[in-house]
């Protein structure tokens, strides 16, 4: 429904808007951002709108923002190439923006949108296309970083001159933290921001009655037959009992009136009933893809490509399309359960009938996705992202410390506000030598860079160089780990600087000198002796 309200806009509004959409899934945070990319896949998938743009471009591009302009420039010079839009808008944005936090772990770039850059993108549209633009941020309360979201929102409320032609809508579901911070907002600047909650279906008008009825006559064979006060009765203003009527599975099944009331009834309950039909799966196979995927919500097609053969295994492809053909996914590239509701319930069945292979198989998910992290690639941020939306799951199903601690890493380095005490990290190395886990060292060592980098900023420095004496073990533990050894440099390198502005001319000399002997030791690590070329530069 949220989506369709940015298409709407875009296609009826009065004028028509310039729209972006984005939803949360809990893996990134910064809804802003990603919206900022969609508005710009949108505007230029318009063949009339590309057109007036790029004439618009050639006029203007001289005296438009430079920071901005630049970046979105290579758009303009590329968008008739064989290079898919999203991927050339995406390779933009992400490009201008990924100077703006390098993490102290290394070459993975968390972006995040500063706020003169996403006014500045919103206002390049503008001055281009001259129409208003809207901007769509759906399930707020799913970011693993609501903060960093409400500073972002309470900076463009504070600064509306700057937004005169865009609009924001959010959605949220209200429970806290979110609400709250919703109404600080609307608080802070009332007749600005408003919160409205969502009612009902207003199906007072006729012709709004007839549009309904005829779309569900054309759909649903269950409904031929059934009159329309009782279907309108059924339904009762929730959409939500559309959605149950209309997925693949009802469409097929559902035959009579009664079996249409059943349905509408658990859609008011937000109960699946199909569930304990077509979640019984006698494969094995099938049944451990299904729970991996009822685990793992999948926000873009190339979020799908880079958790793939994490989620699909030694399964074949062909598994997918199984699942799809049983009616259990929605739909199958990339694979989903359809509706959020629908995803939940699906994860909320294996987690009471299938316990034990739900802790299987979401364990295995998160050791993949641990695995591969090496902080070197961008896709390694859907690793980290998903490693994030899982954490409270991990939590609830009580899994081993060490994959909590996985997740923790991932929080740790992805969010802006700090989701973990530095003492977390302190003694990690003798717990995991205790258990015999040597797995993910890199996405452990990632995780105790960072909380140095964060006891720092509190100005804790006793717990800043035992987090530093954990990184030497570490390294020590694993000498045939190089990226490991980059995070000991990195760290070395920051507390070095540390040492300089603390005036302890002593410490900083023993942290170069520790620093050259790592070079020397280690003299095929390009990654170390970077750490000291920086320092005679």
């Amino acid at each position: 429904m949220v989506e369709e309200l940015a298409r709407t806009l875009s296609v009826d509004g009065d004028p028509p808007y310039l729209a972006g959409f984005a939803k949360s899934y809990g893996q990134e945070p910064d809804l802003l951002l990603r919206a900022i990319i969609d508005l710009y896949v949108r505007w230029l998938a318009n063949t009339t709108y590309l057109e007036q743009a790029k004439a618009a471009w050639n006029q203007q591009k001289s005296s438009l923002l430079s920071g901005v302009a630049t970046s979105i420039g290579k758009v303009f010079e590329k968008v008739s190439t064989l290079v898919p839009l999203t991927t050339l808008v995406n390779d933009a944005i992400q490009g201008l923006v990924s100077s703006n936090k390098t993490l102290a772990t290394g070459g993975v770039v968390v972006s995040t949108l500063q706020y003169e850059q996403a006014r500045d993108l919103v206002s390049l549209v503008g001055q281009i296309a001259e129409k208003p633009v809207v901007m769509v941020l759906d399930q707020l309360e799913k970011s693993p970083d609501l903060q960093f979201e409400a500073k972002t929102l309470a900076s463009y409320l504070d600064n509306l001159e700057d937004w005169r032609s865009c609009h924001i809508y959010m959605t949220l579901r209200a429970e806290e933290p979110a609400l709250g911070i919703a109404r600080e907002l609307t608080g802070g600047q009332p007749g600005t921001a408003e919160i409205y909650e969502l009612g009902l279906l207003n199906l007072e008008r006729q012709a709004e009655q007839d549009a309904l009825l005829g779309f569900l006559r054309g759909k649903v064979p269950a409904t031929s037959g059934v009159d329309d006060a009782v279907l309108l009765r059924l339904i009762d203003g929730y959409p939500g009992v559309i959605g149950h009527w209309t997925s693949r599975y009802q469409i097929d099944h559902m035959k009579s009136y009664h079996e249409l009331n059943t349905v509408a009834a658990d859609a008011h309950q937000y109960h699946y009933r199909e569930f304990e039909k077509i979640l019984k799966l006698e494969d094995s196979n099938e049944n451990r893809l299904a729970i991996r995927l009822a685990a793992v919500p999948f926000a873009t097609e190339e979020h799908w490509k880079a958790l793939r053969p994490i989620v699909v295994q030694q399964e074949d492809d062909r598994l997918i399309d199984d699942l799809f053909q049983k009616r259990v996914l929605e739909a199958a590239n990339p694979p989903t359960y359809g509706h959020a509701k629908r995803f939940e319930a699906a994860y909320g069945w294996f987690k009471e009938h299938r316990i034990h292979s739900t802790r299987t198989e979401v364990t295995s998910v998160i050791r993949g996705c641990a695995d591969r992290i090496r902080f070197k690639e961008r896709k390694e941020i859907y690793f980290l992202g998903t490693l994030l939306s899982l954490r409270q799951i991990a939590r609830e199903l009580e899994l081993h410390w060490f994959i909590k601690a996985l997740c923790d890493a991932a929080a740790s380095i992805l969010a802006e506000t700090p989701l973990i005490e530095a003492r977390y990290w302190i003694g990690i190395n003798g717990r995991m030598i205790t258990e015999r886990e040597t797995g993910a060292i890199v996405l452990i060592a990632g995780g105790v860079t960072q909380a140095l980098e964060v006891a720092k900023e509190e100005d804790d420095l006793p717990r800043r160089d035992a987090l530093l004496a954990e990184l030497r073990t570490l390294a020590t533990a694993y000498p045939d780990d190089a990226p490991v050894r980059e995070q000991l440099a990195k760290a070395l390198f920051n507390t070095l600087h540390d040492a300089k502005e603390e005036d302890d001319l002593p410490r900083r000399d023993a942290l170069l000198a520790e620093l050259r002997t790592l070079a020397t030791a280690y003299p095929d690590d390009a990654p170390v002796r970077e750490q000291l070329s920086f320092l005679s530069t």
